[in-house]
């Protein structure tokens, strides 16, 4: 994409004892919207990965590329192992947030997508204040920790040793559907893709998450497609829900692709 405009800094304030934490990446498409204001995306990694892996990786690319060719502003912060959900992650992401919105003309709602563990955190920072957020994607986000694999990943980013202390830990941040505060989704829309093979983040989760939105009185499009948990696995984006939805025109329903 030619036209568009990067820009890699470390975030003021950052927090996190983490390296690579409060490193931030934006990209910017060749001009604002009409009235002169950006609509604005808000990426959060999967475990492993990081602001950059949005510039370096095609699979994370391409989520910036579909934001991009929208007429969004692009933004991801790297939070390292606190992207499932952790108080410094949050930080960081409301860090992000604050600052775009003292440096770019940018629309008062803001778009979230979400990858795999990055789920967690795009719910907590949803949950806080649901009203400044117009839309939620995601590629394979969990959503209930509760009801997941035990993932080392998961294991070490909250220091458990075994399951219940990992329970207690995610209880006391409030990370988990139950703690969620009734109609929560209500008039929200989401699209959610996710692969029929996943064994690190089952599709149970995306069909749990979707039970959820519907009770709340919110509307949900749930891609199925086939595959696993893979930075390969493209036909993901396969789709025209992602560009449908923030362009504004929603289809809610689910797509189930052989």
């Amino acid at each position: 994409m030619s036209d568009m405009q990067e820009l890699v800094f470390w975030l003021p304030n950052r927090v996190g004892k983490h390296e690579e934490q409060g490193l931030a990446y934006i990209a910017l498409p060749p001009s604002a919207e009409a009235g002169g204001k950006y609509p604005l995306l808000l990426a959060f990694h999967g475990s492993g990965r990081g602001a950059l892996s949005y510039r370096d990786i095609p699979f994370y690319r391409r989520q910036r590329d579909i934001a991009v060719s929208c007429g969004y502003i692009f933004a991801v912060v790297s939070n390292g192992p606190d992207t499932f959900g952790k108080d410094d992650g949050l930080e960081n992401i409301e860090n992000l947030y604050t600052w775009i919105g003292q440096n770019y003309p940018v629309s008062e709602q803001v778009v979230l997508w979400a990858t795999s563990a990055g789920g967690l955190l795009m719910h907590r920072f949803f949950r806080l204040s649901p009203e400044r957020v117009s839309l939620l994607l995601g590629i394979f986000p969990i959503f209930d920790p509760l009801k997941m694999p035990q993932l080392p990943s998961m294991m070490r980013a909250f220091g458990a040793t075994d399951r219940d202390s990992l329970l207690r830990k995610v209880y006391a941040l409030g990370i988990v559907p139950s703690a969620f505060p009734k109609g929560l989704y209500r008039k929200k829309y989401l699209v959610i893709a996710h692969g029929r093979e996943d064994k690190a983040v089952p599709i149970a989760q995306s069909h749990e998450l979707m039970k959820q939105v519907e009770r709340d009185g919110g509307e949900m499009t749930l891609v199925e497609k086939p595959g696993g948990h893979s930075t390969q696995n493209m036909s993901l984006y396969e789709t025209s829900a992602f560009c449908k939805a923030l362009l504004g025109q929603k289809k809610a329903d689910s797509i189930k692709d052989s």
